[in-house]
């Protein structure tokens, strides 16, 4: 019965991720601003709601901010930017405290230190290619925002060294990356250099990290 239950919340979340990502990148923009905070706000329903559980509470909590954060982006502003940047913030506080304090955390002096060096570096390394063509006053919270998102996938390494099984841990970290990821393709095409078809990549990402987390949360809850 849980299974099919997946599956239908799965089914109910692909449906939407594919009219958010077909309307994407200026085709059907009116259609793509619905869509896009539903396809996020759907995995509640991959979640099935753990109440109960610590750390399902805390990944609702984060898609929860994340839709919002998808709603304050689809406008264009460096207020909406902001807005949307904070937002999306929260989430990863949201997340980095359900890896932490969720029940999963392995020790960080474990094979869990190579994650870190490698996500630790890949960030300066992205900020220092971004740095100069980041917009001054944007440049405080865009640090802040990056040194957060490492944080959040440095914790999915510690996630991965901890007691609970692999069917949990492997969505955990995979979601993580696929999260990191799809904000810097994001940060590189907002700074540096315009990539086609941009939106539908970077939502491909996103939707892909969150599934994980989404998944996570209900195994994690019993579900």
């Amino acid at each position: 019965m849980e299974g099919v239950e997946l599956a239908q919340a799965s089914i109910i979340f692909g449906g939407l991720a594919l009219v958010a990502l077909t309307s994407a990148d200026g085709r059907w923009p009116r259609l793509f601003w619905i869509a896009k905070p539903a396809t996020t706000l759907s995995l509640l329903l991959v979640t099935s709601f753990p109440w109960h559980d610590r750390f399902g509470v805390f990944i609702m909590g984060a898609l929860v901010l994340s839709a919002l954060g998808d709603g304050a982006l689809l406008s264009e502003g460096k207020g909406f930017f902001l807005s949307g940047l904070l937002l999306f913030l929260l989430a990863h506080g949201f997340i980095i405290a359900a890896f932490v304090a969720g029940g999963g955390r392995g020790i960080l002096l474990s094979s869990a230190l190579s994650g870190v060096a490698v996500f630790s570096f890949a960030t300066v390394w992205l900020l220092r290619k971004l740095y100069p063509s980041i917009e001054p006053a944007l440049r405080f919270p865009v640090l802040i925002y990056a040194a957060t998102i490492t944080v959040m996938v440095c914790a999915a390494y510690v996630v991965l060294e901890g007691p609970w099984p692999t069917y949990i841990t492997l969505p955990i970290t995979a979601g993580a990356v696929a999260f990191y990821l799809s904000d810097a393709l994001l940060a590189w095409g907002m700074f540096r250099r315009g990539i086609r078809n941009q939106q539908s990549l970077n939502l491909s990402l996103y939707w892909t990290g969150q599934f994980g987390l989404a998944v996570a949360a209900r195994f994690v809850g019993g579900g």
